[in-house]
């Protein structure tokens, strides 16, 4: 082989294949090279950059591709997790064995896949450990949130996920399933099987909080009809808000949803009604008996009015559900088997009008305690005043115990993949291909009143743009059909000087300072004088060297010849 300089400077090397040792030389190389380098090569294919950027993409599976400049380095993060994580129909191929794996580590747990049987295309696999099952029966509330999220695959697909709370409010996953799109027919399928592994019956005592996402609400009230079934506040005001702007309407939204009797509540809405009678309105037509606290349930212990938690789980989830589906479903077990370790080892140790406290049966006229199933502030003053322990007045679910219950099943530990048992049976194959055109978005689409990510961009949503043209809000400079308007003088930059009786006494001074041609007179003056001043000053050095010499000669100047400085210094001048 032999590579020359492209720029034509003359520069050779030779090479070629040595058999004995499979391996290439170069048998002579020109002398030192100084042009500069070509950064256009045909050799550097896709195939090449996958082989190039292996270690780095394994070591980071999110390794960006706007770490790469150029498309065939893009087209290499692709070909580089193919080799990785092999194809996907393969793990496709391997769901049979997975699914008998997690029978024979989870016996009591619930694992279903579905097939069409026509097409042999997947669409659906529940997964519900009785790990989870029994830590949420044993510990936690009879609150499950519900909530839905996208696969950041090309094949695209829904996880739908039920999310319930420990006795420390964070979140608790029951069960979760992967379905081909989310639909009132997958909602039920998905709830007919926790329904089954909970016990729900028919609802009572228990309650759901949703996104109002679609055929969700239908499913719970069809399955279970004495559920509470709530509403997030927080999705509620994000379509309430578009309509209704500004911090007085917004205050008066969260005030409505927090109170926790209907007097209270009915001042509130008052004073909604008197602010913007529309949003009065669009508020009551949201229906507030499934969004306020004044008008839900006081047996669940729980205030809550927003499905922070589902949404914690997606954001904790987000970066396996980019992977196909066989390391998403095993990425998502390991990660919840470590959670349920480390939480098994915590130790939680809990330190005008009138409402009427029973401590006996643990109420309070305002409902507060009721609900949440903490002591408000009046059942506090009267613990306190009559000396009680107050743990005791906090509601066990609650408490150490109760949360230790939650994660003392231990998560089952699976074998690895050559392990799995072998099953029979026609191949799966994988949902149709459906990437849209462009990069695929990996981050969740952020409502517009949110911050960024770094928290140190302020947003200008709600903020009216000024026209720079008629000074107008409302539109801007390109879509104004307004006469041009003269703009206000600009005030002068900086901070304004204080006026004061010496700030104006210097105001009087520059006012009374001299013209251009009286500074030339005073600057000549000026400079006369300094002069006149360096002569005197020479002339008193001279006098004192004078009569320094004459006193080695033991008779002074000014004595035997009538000399004196001011006759020395006329001279002088």
């Amino acid at each position: 082989m032999e590579a020359k300089c492209a720029s034509g400077c003359g520069w050779r090397l030779y090479g070629s294949w040595v058999q004995a040792e499979k391996t290439f030389v170069i048998k002579r190389v020109g002398s030192l090279h100084s042009c500069n380098r070509s950064l256009t090569n045909r050799q550097a294919t896709s195939t090449w950059l996958a082989r190039e950027y292996m270690p780095k993409i394994r070591a980071r599976l999110t390794y960006s591709a706007t770490e790469m400049q150029t498309d065939a380095r893009e087209r290499a993060i692709w070909t580089a997790l193919s080799h990785i994580r092999g194809p996907i129909g393969k793990q496709y191929d391997m769901l049979r064995s997975y699914l008998e794996e997690l029978k024979r580590v989870s016996k009591n747990g619930t694992f279903m896949m579905e097939v069409n049987p026509a097409t042999k295309v997947f669409e659906r696999f529940y997964v519900g450990f009785d790990e989870l099952k029994n830590g949420f029966l044993a510990g936690c509330r009879r609150v499950i949130g519900l909530d839905g999220c996208f696969l950041k695959t090309g094949l695209r697909g829904m996880l739908l996920c039920a999310i319930g709370r420990d006795g420390n409010n964070q979140m608790f996953p029951i069960a979760w399933a992967i379905v081909e799109v989310e639909s009132e027919a997958s909602w039920t399928w998905f709830l007919t099987r926790l329904f089954i592994d909970l016990n729900v019956g028919t609802g009572e005592d228990w309650t759901f909080i949703s996104d109002k996402q679609k055929g969700l609400m239908n499913a719970v009230s069809w399955l279970s009809p004495q559920a509470e079934h709530r509403n997030c506040a927080r999705h509620i005001y994000a379509n309430w808000k578009k309509q209704h702007k500004g911090d007085a309407l917004k205050n008066l939204f969260w005030r409505a949803v927090r109170c926790t009797f209907e007097a209270d509540f009915d001042l509130v809405m008052a004073d909604l009604k008197m602010e913007c009678p529309k949003g009065y309105e669009d508020f009551m037509r949201q229906d507030p008996k499934h969004f306020c606290r004044a008008f839900i349930r006081t047996g669940t212990k729980c205030d809550a009015v927003e499905n922070n938690l589902s949404e914690t789980f997606n954001g904790y989830i987000c970066i396996p559900r980019a992977k196909p589906i066989l390391e998403m479903l095993e990425e998502i077990r390991a990660m919840l088997m470590e959670r349920m370790t480390e939480r098994s080892q915590l130790m939680v140790e809990g330190d005008g009008n009138r409402f009427v406290v029973d401590l006996a049966r643990k109420t309070c006229a305002c409902r507060e305690w009721d609900i949440s199933g903490i002591s408000c502030r009046h059942a506090i003053c009267c613990i306190a005043f009559m000396k009680l322990e107050i743990n005791d007045y906090v509601d066990d679910c609650f408490k150490k115990d109760a949360y230790e219950n939650c994660y003392k099943f231990p998560f089952p530990v699976m074998n690895g993949e050559k392990m799995w048992p072998k099953v029979s049976g026609e191949p799966i194959k994988p949902p149709p291909y459906r990437r849209k055109r462009g990069r695929e978005k990996k981050n969740r689409i952020k409502d517009n009143d949110e911050r960024s990510s770094d928290g140190k961009k302020l947003t200008k949503v709600g903020i009216q743009m000024q026209c720079s043209n008629c000074l107008q809000y409302g539109h801007n400079k390109k879509t104004c059909k307004n006469p041009m308007t003269s703009r206000p003088p600009k005030a002068k930059r900086g901070r304004p000087k204080k006026v004061d009786e010496a700030s104006g006494a210097q105001a009087s001074s520059q006012a009374n300072r001299p013209s251009n041609r009286d500074s030339t007179i005073i600057r000549k003056e000026r400079a006369q004088a300094s002069a006149l001043s360096s002569i005197i000053l020479l002339s008193y050095h001279v006098y004192i060297v004078i009569n320094v010499l004459c006193s080695f000669c033991f008779f002074r100047l000014d004595k035997v010849m009538d000399f004196s400085y001011p006759k020395l210094l006329g001279i002088l001048t």
